[in-house]
């Protein structure tokens, strides 16, 4: 019996256009965006096939964030010696995207570790200047006094 393959219309993300089911599932443009697949279906290694076939579309975005998200990757793990938690590659990939987002997890999990992290890349990657904001409670004072110094060690 012959296999029937579900086709959805306008879900390729590069082009919009339709794409089968099965390429989706792998995380795969349409064939007519990208007509033989990688050997590495990874969104770095597919973006940089659609950029030699000339199909710039959607996709570049994903390739371009993916391609951030490695490098702070590195650069957080250089910076404190172990990988971030799956809560912070998500805040991670969101802050990459510059989304404006609040961050509600209880205390310990690592937020202010990764926004730390986070201001130190920004300033040492593209050059932006950081205004850390704490609140001005006692207790406020206390944490900005061991976060600046957090700050001030990852750029050094």
């Amino acid at each position: 019996m012959p296999r029937i393959e579900a086709v959805f219309r306008r879900l390729c993300p590069n082009c919009h256009g339709e794409i089968t089911a099965s390429r989706l599932a792998k995380g795969l443009p349409c064939s007519t965006c990208l007509p033989e697949e990688p050997e590495q279906a990874d969104p770095i290694s597919i973006g940089e096939a659609l950029q030699k076939l000339g199909k710039y579309g959607s996709y570049l975005e994903l390739s371009y964030l993916e391609r951030d998200f490695r490098d702070f990757s590195g650069y957080f793990e250089d910076k404190y010696g172990f990988a971030m938690s799956s809560a912070q590659r998500s805040w991670a990939r969101r802050l990459l995207l510059l989304d404006s987002f609040s961050i509600v997890a209880p205390t310990g999990v690592g937020k202010t570790t990764l926004l730390m992290a986070y201001a130190a890349y920004r300033a040492e990657k593209d050059k932006w200047r950081v205004l850390y904001l704490e609140p001005g409670s006692p207790d406020g004072r206390q944490g900005l006094k061991n976060s600046w110094g957090g700050l001030r060690r990852l750029l050094l």
